[in-house]
């Protein structure tokens, strides 16, 4: 049992996910020190594992919670009902880290500008990949929808093999989000913050979504109910999850090729 057992459950988050939206502001700035002291060069994805690394015994009993109650709840509208729990715990950690690295970026350009480009290399060559994708033609659409679902396969079989795959994506989108949202205000183009906002949406709800029915598919397998009809009830919910992640990704590659590119006109 590590430290952070002792001074949060699943359970607890899970009824006041406010709690993990302030975990996760602390996580950030643990893994970010943690990894400028120990491998500074690579510091950009380092503070992105140690900072999942620390939500994930969290996150993992929060899966286990939903496998139960998905075998306990017949019908597959209150399971979709009772799901907006753990939802709102994933998104509270994913604006939590948002906030966190947005604060680290801003105090750091103030103080230390010389290491900022150094901390945030990763995800300053990410924006940049990003923006050449974003073209108002269906070639941009088709590029960025399937890197987009890409993105949701790692989330999915992360979450199935290893149980954190949907905190680790969520985890990157922040730190990528929280460093362009730093650059706008860095240049005062806040035209862009709405750009982001408008496709950025759909997607991260997408990945958590596919995220929490490969964790729950995980659970399931780990307790041996594979061929029961318990096993074949968590897959027509983990199957409704995943389908409502795919639209969610659609619409929000949608967005990305057609929409946000009127706002840089």
């Amino acid at each position: 049992m590590s430290v952070i057992d002792f001074l949060i459950t699943p359970r607890m988050v899970r009824e006041n996910p406010k709690i993990f939206f302030l975990f996760g502001f602390v996580l950030v700035s643990l893994g970010l020190v943690t990894g400028a002291i120990l491998f500074f060069k690579h510091v950009s994805l380092l503070m992105i594992f140690f900072t999942t690394l620390g939500a994930i015994p969290i996150i993992n009993g929060v899966v286990r919670i939903e496998e139960t109650k998905t075998i306990r709840i017949k019908k597959e509208i209150n399971i979709l009902k009772e799901h907006r729990k753990s939802l709102k715990v994933f998104i509270h950690y994913f604006f939590g880290c948002l906030i966190g690295y947005l604060f680290w970026y801003i105090l750091l350009l103030y103080f230390k500008p010389e290491i900022v480009t150094q901390i945030f290399q990763t995800q300053l060559h990410t924006i940049e990949q990003l923006q050449t994708l974003e073209k108002a033609q269906f070639g941009g659409f088709i590029e960025i929808l399937v890197n987009n679902v890409g993105v949701l396969f790692v989330c999915i079989s992360l979450s199935f093999i290893f149980g954190f795959g949907s905190i680790f994506v969520l985890t990157w989108n922040a730190s990528v989000i929280a460093t362009s949202i730093a650059k706008i205000i860095q240049q005062g183009d806040y035209h862009e913050t709405l750009r982001f906002l408008i496709h950025g949406s759909p997607e991260v709800i997408g990945y958590i979504i596919a995220g929490l029915a490969g964790g729950i598919i995980s659970v399931a397998i780990s307790k041996h109910h594979i061929g029961t009809k318990r096993f074949r009830k968590i897959m027509i919910d983990a199957g409704v999850l995943f389908f409502i992640s795919i639209l969610l990704i659609i619409t929000g590659a949608f967005l990305e090729a057609f929409v946000t590119p009127i706002f840089s006109l």
